[in-house]
């Protein structure tokens, strides 16, 4: 009796089935997983995998990964049905027909991919090199002026349109051209509106860079007695996730928006243009800030810098020309000119400061601490304190005063700043650094650390880094600690304090100011504070 080996030997069409189907799942593994690491990269951390120069053009790895895997994820779908289709009818590769649905998965799988890519990082293609277009967007500029700026890789001087109304821009500006630094294929152009009446809209539109018509609404009159409502955070830091919700909040409140800030660390490294990408996004700032002037001071973050050749702060000075005092003059006993400013909104008047124009530091070369501010701005301050007395007075900078946190509190600061702010009734402070939310009332004074603008929160819960300052739990109230934070300086000062992303509200009307931090998460109150 003779058996017949061959019928009980797999087929080469059972083994080519499984193969494909193997390799259907590696692929479709590796393509779910890079989407989990890009998703958690662009939501709450800096950056999106390993960058690298390719001929001149820096590059991002995690994204080239995701659109490689997207295509062999496709290609292998392919193979898959028409592996099942030989090992159901039993026929050869060779016989199969050429059908349509193994060409609709491809695309399909293809699309859906590159959608979820747009959707969730939308900034992907700064990180293959290609370069970017930011802007308009705009800043309060003098008494009633506005500067309007863009970036984009023609470097031909560009018409703006403008006017009162919408359907009649018949007035004509031309932009000022500047190179980006250490970029020859990319341009910073800006325009100056002077002159501008209190209280009224106009509409600009530039039209060899976008076919939009934009529009933005001047402040109003000092005695207007209108309401003027700004939000400030800090530490955005190329975050995605996080300021997309913040401007989904903004733009959600009934009460409106006049202006918005960022109190320093707009990105983690300035040499970044993929970082500032981020940043001037339809979805996060660059939604706004085209119609809403936006207002900021520099952090230490911004200094970074480890390209061979990139100066001090130096994209950071392109993108946002505001009105420094001195004419940009560096003096001789500063290494640079401060990026400190200060500008009227009716009834309010705010001030930025500039911690860091004693330091010419780089990442490399060492750890900043913006501890000291220069004589000169000190004198500045003062002088501009005295000329509005009668006014809403806030100060912005980046490193606080007073913190309950990582940093602590910085007693250099304290020294050069407190005096003043008593001595001319400051009404509020701002500040970042340090990534979570806290208040504090300092002789009449109240102070915010609103460091949760974009990144992941400091770890104060962890006892085995912080030991007997850590905290108990994600708020914190000083004066329920029994004594837990007495050797830390200012803490009697400290009113409230969470852990979490978040943004500062503030609305003032007539005599009365109103501080409302909000949580990101959900737009939930994390605590209010009234100024009369």
């Amino acid at each position: 009796m003779s058996i017949n080996l061959e019928k009980n030997k797999p087929s080469k069409a059972n083994f080519r089935v499984l193969n494909q189907i193997l390799l259907s799942l590696v692929f479709f593994s590796i393509l779910i997983i890079e989407f989990v690491l890009f998703i958690d990269f662009s939501g709450d951390n800096f950056f999106p995998g390993t960058k690298f120069d390719f001929f001149g053009i820096e590059m991002a790895i995690l994204p080239i990964l995701i659109i490689v895997c997207l295509f062999l994820t496709s290609v292998s779908t392919i193979g898959l049905i028409f592996s099942l289709k030989i090992i159901v009818s039993g026929k050869k590769k060779s016989e199969i027909k050429r059908y349509k649905a193994p060409i609709i998965a491809f695309f399909l799988i293809l699309g859906i991919g590159l959608i979820s890519l747009q959707y969730y990082y939308p900034i992907w293609p700064g990180d293959l090199g290609i370069p970017p277009k930011f802007g308009p967007y705009i800043g309060l500029y003098g008494e009633n002026d506005m500067i309007i700026s863009w970036d984009c890789n023609q470097e031909e001087t560009f018409t703006l349109l403008w006017g009162t109304e919408m359907d009649n821009l018949s007035n004509e500006k031309l932009s000022s051209i500047q190179n980006w630094i250490d970029n020859d294929k990319i341009f910073h152009h800006t325009v100056i509106f002077d002159s501008l009446n209190s209280g009224n809209d106009y509409y600009y539109s530039i039209p060899q860079f976008s076919k939009e018509i934009y529009s933005f609404k001047t402040a109003p009159s000092f005695d207007s007695g209108e309401n003027v409502v700004f939000t400030i955070v800090g530490d955005t830091q190329a975050g995605f996730a996080i300021p997309k919700k913040n401007i989904n909040l903004m733009l959600s409140d009934p009460d409106g928006l006049d202006f918005t800030c960022i109190a320093g660390d707009l990105v983690n490294r300035g040499d970044k243009i993929n970082e500032w990408a981020r940043l001037f996004n339809k979805k996060t700032y660059g939604r706004i800030t085209s119609s809403i002037p936006w207002m900021n001071a520099p952090g230490n973050h911004e200094t970074y810098c480890e390209n061979v050749g990139c100066g001090f702060r130096e994209n950071y000075k392109l993108f946002f020309q505001y009105d420094y005092p001195g004419n940009k003059i560096i003096l001789n006993d500063t290494p640079d000119y401060g990026l400190y400013y200060s500008y009227n909104y009716s009834n309010v008047h705010m001030i930025a400061l500039d911690n860091f124009q004693n330091e010419t530091y780089t990442r490399s070369q060492g750890k900043s601490t913006g501890s000291s501010f220069t004589t000169a701005q000190l004198e500045w301050l003062e002088d501009d304190l005295s000329r509005n007395s009668d006014m809403w007075k806030f100060v912005y900078f980046h490193v606080p005063m007073f913190s309950m946190a990582d940093s602590g509190p910085n007693i250099d600061i304290i020294n050069q700043l407190e005096p003043i702010f008593e001595k001319y009734q400051v009404d509020a402070v701002f500040s970042g650094h340090d990534h979570y939310f806290d208040s504090f009332l300092v002789n009449s004074t109240y102070h915010f650390v609103v460091g949760g603008g974009g990144v992941s929160i400091e770890p104060m819960m962890d006892q085995e880094k912080f030991g007997d300052l850590a905290w108990l739990d994600s708020q914190l109230n000083v004066s329920e600690t029994e004594g837990q934070f007495d050797q830390v300086f200012g803490s009697e000062y400290q009113l409230f304090g969470e852990l979490c992303n978040h943004y500062l509200k503030i609305k003032v009307q007539g005599d009365t100011a109103t501080f409302t931090a909000i949580r990101s998460s959900d737009g939930s109150t994390i605590i209010e504070y009234i100024l009369e």
